[in-house]
């Protein structure tokens, strides 16, 4: 098993994955309403899943950007990375609840809500959650400029001796 600090680079591509595709089923539920319950049940499961993803995602990059040194510009790209990844995941998980409500609306309000204020909440919905893409891609991209242009790698941990080379 990796250790921790390694395990970013795995991490990362996951919540970047699950958390684009999410809109497309959102957008394909409100377009097919025969599927719409399908489609939004596999939009919330990823949507879930994503948001998980790139909490870990932040925490073990936290742990990674503590085991290098630092260089001016390194340690600038870092911080701008650290804080669009924080602002990412809890975008994200402000999205997820809000998706939730959403989805629970005409259970929850008797005799239901009327479909075409459903229809503008879940447009609403979609202009945030591609707001969010926004800023889980520049996340993306300015981590992979730390990497590629800048030479971020952690530094393994060897049991007993502390830091060893890097990767």
């Amino acid at each position: 098993m990796p250790a921790w600090s390694h395990v970013h680079p795995i991490v990362v591509h996951f919540p970047i994955a699950l958390l684009m595709v999410v809109p497309l089923f959102v957008a394909l539920g409100l377009l097919w309403p025969t599927q719409r319950a399908g489609l939004h049940a596999a939009a919330l499961i990823l949507l879930l899943l994503g948001t998980t993803m790139a909490v870990l995602a932040v925490a073990s990059g936290l742990a990674a950007a503590g085991s290098v040194a630092r260089t001016p510009e390194l340690l600038a790209a870092l911080e701008a990375h650290e804080g669009l990844a924080k602002r990412t995941a809890l975008m994200y998980g402000y999205l997820s609840l809000a998706f939730i409500v959403i989805q629970m609306l005409p259970l929850l309000l008797r005799p239901g809500i009327r479909p075409r204020r459903l229809l503008l909440l879940h447009l609403l919905w979609l202009a945030v959650s591609l707001g969010a893409s926004l800023l889980l891609i520049q996340t993306g991209h300015l981590g992979g400029r730390t990497v590629h242009e800048l030479g971020f790698h952690a530094k393994a941990e060897v049991p007993g001796k502390g830091s060893g080379q890097a990767h």
